[in-house]
């Protein structure tokens, strides 16, 4: 199982102010360099040119949390998501609800949460059954700013970048820089709220790689052999 926390030890104003943000300890690592002189297009994401191979993965977002603006922020993250994993020539196919048995590929489902208890993973924003390949469980409480929706929306995307590309690497392991650091610094936080962060060279062929074996799986065994964990990925 992945756990995502940010690392938080002076959070600026522009920066998402939250649950998390208040309770996550302070851990060494790396810092990258802000960059908030860029304004933010419509989402945020520069437009790359695409690969020439384009994969594909089904990704289902679950909540019935009650926040009104939840369906708006989930819809803008979506875009957002969307086209930073173009970046890696991956295309995410968006669904709600839960899949059903016998769905085509093997889809992703996210759960999207509130009122977590102060107790359960402290400090951590989401995680992902990243050995089973399914399941994703984001905190919403300890990403939404009611003052903040844009960054409110940034956060949110990231969140489920990060944890998405998780399970398609098929591993738990991070990078030192980007997207699949460990923790997100103050910097990083105010960096994504303007510029996307990036996958690092790695992350992308292992992603691309994670696909392709998901691909091969998911068309020898049903989804639902997965759910029930006759068909294993190795």
């Amino acid at each position: 199982m992945f756990l995502i926390r940010l690392l938080t030890s002076s959070i600026p104003l522009l920066a998402i102010n939250s649950a998390a943000v208040a309770q996550s300890p302070n851990v060494s690592i790396r810092e990258i360099q802000r960059t908030v002189h860029r304004k933010p297009d419509s989402l945020g994401v520069r437009k790359t040119k695409p690969r020439n191979t384009k994969l594909s993965v089904t990704v289902f977002v679950r909540d019935s949390i009650g926040d009104s603006g939840l369906t708006r922020n989930c819809m803008l993250a979506r875009g957002v998501a969307s086209g930073m994993f173009a970046t890696a020539g991956v295309h995410i196919n968006w669904r709600t609800g839960q899949p059903k048995a016998y769905e085509l590929g093997r889809p992703i489902l996210i759960d999207i949460t509130s009122n977590t208890p102060e107790e359960f993973h402290r400090g951590v924003l989401a995680y992902a059954l990243v050995f089973e390949g399914d399941y994703i469980r984001v905190f919403y409480d300890r990403i939404k700013n009611p003052d903040r929706p844009y960054a409110t929306v940034r956060l949110l995307a990231h969140v489920m970048v990060h944890e998405i590309a998780h399970i398609l690497e098929g591993v738990d392991g991070h990078s030192e820089h980007g997207i699949m650091k460990s923790s997100w610094t103050p910097d990083d936080v105010v960096q994504l709220v303007y510029q996307p962060l990036t996958f690092d060279p790695e992350d992308v062929q292992l992603i691309r790689k994670g696909l392709a074996l998901r691909d091969t799986a998911a068309r020898i065994a049903p989804f639902d052999e997965f759910l029930h964990g006759s068909a294993p990925i190795e």
